[in-house]
């Protein structure tokens, strides 16, 4: 992309104004398709499920959060809606959960479906099961051969340690997966699995037990199943901290939220930039920022928290700064957009000629604009193309995938650092009296107007608005 002709700019630039600014329709609520001749539709069925049962991890926890938040991406990545599955130990789970939904608003991508099974005995399971795969121990209780169905199967990369075992317990999840496989089997013979990494080798037992079923339909028999597994999410203590530190999502959203508006008092900022949907914004965004910032697989931790208690005697107490940075920055061009636009009402400026009228590769000829172009801007689609392939190319090969958000956050962080640079050393709008610079206004203008839906797409994945105002 360095060495496009005048020719190739041009046409790649426009295109891009043409597909992501000029388009009635935006992509981030239709979702996000590859512009290829043989481009396909996604035809995956997402399992989602949710333990409430379980004893170390809690439905509010920031784990869990970074699971249904991550299936809210595949989501509206796809523009699917996608069912979750969630296995609530108690009313207190099931509220708290929604509360979460609300936040975020999570409703218009996922349906979720809370589960009240009661829980099935393991014989019950194990007298559906095929002989072939059944061994009776010296007590004459019955063990189960996984390796031997991962085999009979040719099912590849399955955990090594699925050999001979008991079946234990069946938790709810399981009865939620073997749901999932009856309706959703039917249409599709690709399923994909969002859980976190400590359910994993569980959840490849269902898989395993459910194959080995007797009277199963083919389909119930060879699939192809892959999984997105999210890390564990543990919080970096204070030491100094004069409470207990947890890893449920409601503590770090309230101290958080808190803690952004101390920090807007404290600088004296406009009642507007003071406004709960800014605040609310700048806490959310923060809280994804930190929990996708890496690699989903990998465990965090040291999630930051903030004891309030401390925040007036450490001046140098920092969240959220390259969050922030994102979204005022998204304002400050918000702010250009309003400006120019009432200069032009007011007669001051003509309004933005056809792009076919620009030549952008002279006009935007500073070394800033070039850069922000060709390593930012021209890349945006092969990056996105990335991450829908990686959804999309289930396949036996590799069982678990790997959606690289974290490199969409590390594209949008550097796009926006990139841009903070021109702004600082370049005039957008230019004096009205110039009429021969009017052109090179107008080239930048459409500039930033593709650094702006950019990160309004990759913040709309997560349900985040950018900010209209600072």
């Amino acid at each position: 992309m360095n060495n496009l002709n005048e020719k190739e700019f041009n046409e790649k630039f426009r295109h891009l104004l043409k597909r992501f600014v000029l388009k009635e329709s935006s992509s981030e609520n239709q979702g996000y398709k590859p512009l290829k001749s043989n481009d396909r539709s996604f035809d995956e069925q997402i399992f989602v499920a949710v333990n409430g049962q379980s004893k170390t991890i809690s439905v509010s926890s920031l784990a869990y959060t970074r699971l249904i938040l991550l299936a809210n991406f595949a989501a509206r990545f796809l523009g699917n809606k996608i069912d979750v599955n969630v296995c609530c130990a108690n009313e207190t789970d099931k509220e708290n959960l929604k509360n979460i939904l609300d936040l975020y608003n999570l409703h218009q991508n996922l349906n979720i479906y809370f589960k009240t099974f009661e829980v099935e005995v393991p014989e019950k399971y194990l007298e559906k099961i095929d002989t072939q795969f059944k061994l009776t121990d010296k007590d004459n209780d019955i063990q189960v051969n996984f390796g031997q169905i991962a085999s009979n199967f040719s099912l590849k990369n399955y955990d090594s340690n699925l050999k001979i075992g008991y079946v234990d317990s069946v938790m709810i999840t399981g009865l939620c997966y073997q749901e999932f496989l009856t309706k959703n089997l039917k249409n599709s013979s690709k399923i994909l699995t969002i859980c976190l990494n400590s359910e994993f080798f569980q959840h490849q037992k269902f898989d395993l037990i459910l194959r080995a079923f007797n009277g199963n339909e083919e389909s119930h028999k060879f699939y192809t199943h892959n999984f997105i597994c999210t890390g564990n999410v543990k919080v970096d203590e204070n030491e100094t901290s004069t409470i207990k530190v947890t890893n449920d999502f409601f503590d770090h959203y309230r101290s958080r939220k808190e803690f952004f508006k101390y920090s807007a008092e404290q600088r004296q900022m406009t009642p507007e930039e003071l406004s709960e949907a800014n605040i609310e914004n700048l806490t959310l965004f923060s809280i994804i920022f930190d929990l996708f910032n890496t690699n989903h697989q990998i465990d965090i931790k040291k999630f930051k928290y903030i004891d309030l208690s401390q925040m007036e005697l450490d001046d140098k107490v920092k969240l959220g700064e390259q969050s922030s940075f994102i979204l005022y920055n998204c304002a400050r061009i918000s702010a250009i957009f309003d400006k120019f636009d009432t200069y032009v009402k007011q007669g001051r400026f003509n309004e933005l000629p056809k792009i076919d009228d620009l030549d952008f590769f002279t006009l935007l000829k500073t070394d800033y604009e070039k850069k922000i172009c060709s390593q930012f801007l021209f890349k945006f689609e092969s990056i996105m193309d990335e991450i829908y392939d990686s959804l999309n190319q289930i396949k036996d090969s590799s069982l678990q995938i790997k959606i690289n958000i974290s490199k969409l956050f590390s594209f949008m962080s550097d796009l926006i650092n990139q841009f903070s640079k021109y702004y600082s050393k370049i005039h957008i709008l230019e004096d009205p009296k110039f009429d021969h610079l009017h052109n090179i206004m107008h080239a930048r203008i459409y500039l930033i107007k593709l650094i702006f839906n950019f990160v309004k797409i990759i913040l709309g994945m997560f349900n985040i608005d950018p900010l209209r105002r600072i």
